[in-house]
């Protein structure tokens, strides 16, 4: 039996006080992550001042998730008593910049305020998979209308927009019959 909790039985605080006992959460609450606490507090009120709601929101649980980390790193210690030392909340406050930083940008590429927004941004995602499965090949008109699921007029919307914003190009290629209209991403990503 391996004696290390797994990432699923560490999933949330009440489940850490069944795995460790409530003295171990007891003592996470007393963590000195003083440079997060300001940190946090500074960029939760630029994110208020700017509406953003979704950055309020991350900002808001990174006092919450640091000390998830340094217990975590206890735990990683030692799991049987586990218990935050300095380098526990130097690690987790270290740790701290590069996961908001992740998570925000995940957030700017998943949330969006309009449907319209939305749909740009599944419409992008499709050509970018189309683009690694397929090279620099353009995407046929048919195949992202169909895996978008929308209507002919809103469809012609979605690529004025696109195009207008220089994301993608489109393209009349001859054929024997109909011409093929493909779409292509202007900046293929990696």
């Amino acid at each position: 039996m391996n004696p290390f909790p797994t990432v699923s039985q560490i999933r949330d605080v009440r489940h850490l006080a069944d795995l460790f006992g409530p003295a171990t959460i007891a003592r996470l609450a007393g963590v000195p992550l003083r440079n997060v606490f300001r940190i946090t507090g500074e960029e939760y009120s630029k994110a208020e001042d700017r509406g953003d709601v979704v950055a309020m929101t991350i900002w808001g649980r990174t006092n919450e998730n640091a000390r998830k980390l340094a217990l975590l790193y206890a735990c990683s210690e030692n799991h049987k008593e586990p218990e935050i030392s300095i380098p526990a909340t130097r690690w987790a406050s270290d740790f701290m910049p590069h996961q908001i930083r992740r998570q925000l940008c995940k957030a700017k590429e998943y949330s969006s305020k309009t449907r319209f927004q939305a749909l740009c941004k599944d419409a992008l995602h499709q050509l970018k998979q189309w683009h690694h499965r397929h090279g620099k090949k353009g995407m046929p008109y048919w195949v992202l209308r169909r895996q978008l699921g929308i209507m002919p007029r809103e469809f012609a919307d979605l690529l004025l927009e696109l195009e207008a914003q220089r994301f993608i190009k489109t393209e009349r290629i001859p054929t024997k019959g109909r011409p093929q209209e493909t779409i292509s991403l202007l900046k293929i990503e990696k």
